[in-house]
């Protein structure tokens, strides 16, 4: 095997870093999953928000928080807390 040719010492290097690379893998695949995302109306947006609709859809149209369309033409569907993060933006 060929890392039989680097030793023993490179081998206990390569897996200490394999080891780290791992812990911050898992530690990145649990931030992710418990930033839950919830989808939202634009009617349920406009109530949590306090913002009118024309405003969120110009925001949105501008990228400033997710949304999604299940098919082109469809409604929109808005991500929450995205969307809370930027309007708590604005008031800074």
């Amino acid at each position: 095997m060929a890392l039989e040719l680097f030793g023993d010492s490179f081998k206990a290097e390569l897996f200490e870093e394999l080891v780290e690379l791992n812990k911050q893998a898992l530690a990145e695949a649990k931030r992710q999953v418990s930033q839950k995302t919830t989808w939202v109306t634009i009617t349920e947006l406009k109530a949590k928000t306090g913002w009118g609709r024309s405003t969120l859809e110009a925001w949105r149209d501008q990228g400033k928080f997710r949304s999604m369309q299940k098919a082109k033409g469809g409604k929109y569907l808005y991500d929450l807390e995205d969307a809370l993060r930027f309007c708590r933006s604005l008031a800074k």
